[in-house]
């Protein structure tokens, strides 16, 4: 059986085909055979190479050179006992030749090539050693799934990433291992001119000792003249917290403004303060528990108080020093819960306070809830359920607990005066006030009404009147189980 597929030319011992597959198993062409080429005369050759598909080694050398030619291999020698003998002698040859190149591709560490028959046709290839080969020469390339480089700059310049490229993940986990309390730890580093660490910022879950689960980002670098800050930003509108609670929580039982800020200094964030006495007295204030929370830049802080029992509010402040031996600057703020409007409208410290009207109907804040007023007579009204008149130096002291309505020159509308009966009542009495030495339109002169005549609080006006309440009032009840709800809540 012949292969005679395309032409051949033969310039000394090298052949090459047109059209030809000499590599290709049905072919059966294999070293040994011989190849004659139809020139005139014949010449005959013996095949000691396969190079390729279209280029064989032979021998002897052609002599003359030849090209364009018709040709065979007679490919049936193994038809013959002797054929078929060098036939299986060049496949065993063969297949030892390759089993040493495949071991020696798979165990070598050298930086080394290997030679193996494929399809008749001999190939190198890199070992693994050459493949790994760390070296500048040894990288595998980004097309053969490398990063064409030995180093971290430069392959992230080869893949593409640069300081300013995002790296996208549908998801990131990452965890330590079901034993473990932490997560794993998401690092940020910056780096400055010369390639040395700047700062660095590290992201991660735990849970620590006292079986309460953190989630903390902790940033580096931080010292007396360089500070570093969290910055919150958003570029269309506000950050809304969401509704879970900010801070530790923890109870700070108090004794004083700074006692309680040198807390949040040593344990952060936000956290309820916690008065086990009848509440801390702050400018007047009673504030017995509620929410703080605590704000710090450089060595200086500042804390928001809120009472729960009556939304009163207050900011303290002060630096490391001054709260460390004990003192803070302190400021209350005033609204609709510790201040009343009176019937000038004006604000005015208020608490407990009751609003007597012109029939006798009257309004009560939290503090003097449960005081009733009735109207006696003309100009007469009796405050019930409170201890008298309390004695604030704001409001004039003992005899001076009254806000009266006043015309718009600020004169008084009426004369006030009062009883205080043995159980506490106060009875209130209203006259009739003109002032004569006033122009004529200003001396609030009634027609069969004179000066000093009992009369009734104005219609569109109000007094004001600052009681004293009773230990046993409704406030002061809410305000004691309040403590017994607190002092139970402490021995737990």
């Amino acid at each position: 059986m012949l292969y005679n597929t395309g032409t051949i030319a033969i310039n000394g011992n090298t052949a090459t085909g047109t059209g030809t597959n000499w590599t290709a198993p049905a072919s059966q062409i294999r070293v040994g055979q011989t190849l004659f080429v139809l020139s005139n005369p014949v010449q005959m050759f013996q095949i000691t190479a396969i190079n390729s598909a279209t280029s064989l080694t032979v021998t002897p050398a052609a002599s003359p050179a030849l090209s364009g030619q018709k040709y065979g291999i007679l490919v049936t020698d193994s038809l013959s006992v002797d054929g078929l003998a060098q036939s299986m002698s060049q496949l065993i040859n063969e297949y030892d030749e390759n089993i040493g190149a495949w071991e020696t591709f798979a165990t070598t560490s050298a930086n080394q090539n290997i030679t193996v028959t494929i399809n008749g046709a001999r190939v190198t290839v890199p070992a693994i050693g050459k493949l790994v080969q760390k070296g500048s020469n040894g990288a595998v390339g980004v097309s053969d799934g490398g990063t064409g480089a030995t180093n971290a700059a430069d392959a992230r310049t080869n893949l593409g990433l640069g300081g300013s490229d995002n790296v996208t993940f549908s998801n990131l986990n990452l965890e330590r291992g079901n034993d473990s309390s932490a997560s794993g730890i998401l690092t940020t580093t910056s780096r400055d001119g010369s390639g040395s660490v700047k700062n660095y910022a590290r992201f991660y879950a735990e849970r620590r000792s006292d079986g309460i689960d953190y989630l903390t980002l902790h940033i580096n670098g931080a010292n007396n003249t360089l500070n570093r800050y969290l910055s919150l930003r958003s570029t269309d509108g506000a950050i809304i917290a969401s509704s879970a609670a900010l801070g530790t929580g923890f109870d700070s039982q108090i004794g004083n403004v700074a006692q309680c800020m040198n807390e949040r200094k040593q344990n952060g964030g936000t956290a309820a303060f916690r008065s086990l006495n009848s509440g801390l007295i702050i400018g007047g204030q009673n504030f017995q528990y509620g929410a703080s929370l605590y704000f710090r830049a450089g060595d200086t802080a500042s804390t928001l108080w809120v009472d729960y029992r009556t939304g009163n509010a207050m900011v303290s402040a002060g630096n490391d020093s001054s709260i460390s031996t004990g003192t803070a600057q302190y400021n209350n703020l005033w609204g609709t819960k510790n201040t009343t409007v009176d019937a000038s409208g004006f604000i005015k410290r208020s608490s407990p306070v009751v609003k007597v009207f012109s029939d006798g109907a009257y309004r009560t804040n939290d503090e003097s809830e449960g005081c009733t007023v009735t109207r006696l007579a003309t100009g007469q009204y009796l405050i019930e359920g409170c201890q008298g008149l309390n004695s604030d130096a704001a409001w004039g002291g003992i005899d001076g607990g009254f806000d009266i309505p006043n015309d718009r020159n600020k004169q008084p509308l009426i004369w006030l005066d009062y009883e205080v009966s043995a159980d506490g009542s106060v009875l209130v009495k209203t006259y009739h006030r003109t002032h004569p030495d006033a122009p004529a339109f200003a001396r609030n002169e009634l027609e069969g009404v004179g000066d000093g005549d009992p009369v009734d609080i104005p219609r569109d006006q109000f007094v004001s009147v600052r009681v004293e309440m009773p230990a046993d009032s409704l406030y002061n009840q809410k305000i004691r189980a309040a403590e017994l709800a607190m002092t139970a809540d402490a021995g737990e």
